[in-house]
Parts: structure tokens; C-alpha cells; sequence
């Protein structure tokens, strides 16, 4: 067969390759249930679709007029291929994505994103992009002050800064932290209103919350008094045991 077909695309003037697709498809396209009007690659494209006997009898939309027909982007969103001209906000950022493989690529276009105020604003309220950020100034700031740091020389002016940044930081996570789980609690607690609890699941909340109790008595005593150890029963009620 793959002989027929090399000396059948000599002739024509095609890469084999192309007639061995063109044949494929054929044999998924009966010619009885092809479409008139629609390119023989769109039907190439929906060829693994199950139904697409009826499904190409059903264009969608085109995203630009609302009128229904088939392009070759329309199709390969029908079969969750990457498409050539992206239009949805998901597309776009798929499209950035591959486009910005490389992390020097990555990093030149995050940097000229971030200059626009509306865009910085939102990343800021990502808890993951926010920590990370602050985490990577940190570790900048940490890299200057050591290059800095010579034998024989007095501490880099540097030094209290980063010290003051990571306390800044270390700061505003906590208080992240002690916000999420108030307001975590408030949208949870008045979801159970008329639900009866079982003994064991009665039982479950209260060590849960006892856990939580003893974790806000010791970020208190930690706050007030800088001392940041936990004794053996503290230790042992965090872990659970």
C-alpha cells in the first residue's frame, strides 16, 4: 500500500506524507456524509470526533459576527487543539504562554505587563504572585547585602534593611493568614445552620477548634513577649496527637 501511494503522489506532485493524511481522512468521510461548502482540512480536523457526522452540521458561531460556519479555528475548538488566531481570554493567554517559553522571554514581558497599573493591582491580589514577588525582593535584597560583605569590613548598610523587609513580610503574612481563617469561617459556620451533627463529626470540630485556640494563644504570647518556642503539650496538640 505505502508503495501505491509514494508512486501515486510522484505523479500528482504531492509529499507522500500529504496523500497518506488525504487517504486517512477519505476513509473517515464518507462521501455521503461530507459537507459542501466546507475545506477538506476542516474535515481533517474533526475526523476523531465521534460525532462529527453530526456535528458539522452545526457550525458554530465565529466569535467576531455571531454568523455560524466553520474556519479552521472553529474546528480545532471543537477538538481542543490550539488555535491560530486566539479570541477568548483563555486563548490569548495560551498563546502568551507558548510564546513565552523562556524564562528571559517570561520575565521581560511580566516586567512590561506589571507596569501598567490596572494589571499590577490585579496580580497584587493573587496571595501565590504576591508571596512569590515578595519572596524574590527578599532573596535580591540578600544577594546585594553579601556581595557587599567583605573580610574585615563592618556590616552592610544593606543588612538592617533586609532584616526590616523580612519582619515586613513575615508581618503581613501572619495578619494574611489570621484574615483568610476569620473570613473562611464566617462564609463556613452559617452554611450548617439546621444540619445536625454526629457525635463523632461534634467530636472532630472540637479538637479542631481546640487546635485553634491554642494556635491564636501562642501567636499571641509570641507577639507579646517574643518568645517564639512551643512547649511539649503545644507541640503535641498542633500535630494532633
Amino acid at each position: 500500500m505505502r508503495e501505491t501511494l509514494e508512486l501515486y503522489a510522484e505523479d500528482v506532485g504531492v509529499p507522500y506524507n500529504q496523500v497518506r493524511l488525504n487517504r486517512q481522512t477519505a476513509s473517515k468521510w464518507p462521501a455521503s456524509h461530507r459537507i459542501a461548502g466546507v475545506s477538506f482540512e476542516i474535515h481533517r480536523i474533526l475526523e476523531k470526533l465521534d460525532d462529527r457526522f453530526d456535528r458539522i452540521k452545526e457550525p458554530p458561531p465565529h466569535p467576531r459576527d455571531g454568523v455560524p460556519r466553520w474556519t479552521q479555528d472553529a474546528a480545532k475548538r471543537q477538538v481542543g487543539w490550539r488555535v491560530d488566531s486566539p479570541q477568548t481570554p483563555q486563548e490569548k493567554v495560551e498563546a502568551i504562554h507558548d510564546l513565552a517559553v523562556d524564562d528571559q522571554v517570561a520575565a521581560r514581558v511580566a516586567t512590561d505587563f506589571l507596569r501598567r497599573p490596572s494589571v499590577a493591582f490585579r496580580a497584587a491580589s493573587d496571595d501565590t504572585a504576591r508571596h512569590l514577588f515578595n519572596k524574590a525582593q527578599t532573596d535580591r535584597w540578600h544577594q546585594a547585602d553579601e556581595a557587599e560583605l567583605v573580610p574585615g569590613r563592618s556590616e552592610s548598610p544593606v543588612a538592617p534593611v533586609v532584616r526590616q523587609l523580612d519582619r515586613t513580610i513575615d508581618f503581613l503574612d501572619l495578619i494574611g493568614a489570621c484574615h483568610k481563617f476569620v473570613a473562611a469561617t464566617g462564609r463556613l459556620v452559617p452554611q450548617m445552620r439546621g444540619r445536625r451533627l454526629s457525635a463523632d463529626e461534634r467530636e472532630l470540630i472540637h479538637k479542631q477548634v481546640d487546635r485553634v485556640r491554642a494556635t491564636c494563644e501562642w501567636i499571641v504570647t509570641a507577639v507579646d513577649s517574643g518568645h517564639l518556642d512551643m512547649d511539649e503539650e503545644l507541640t503535641k496538640l498542633l500535630r494532633g496527637e
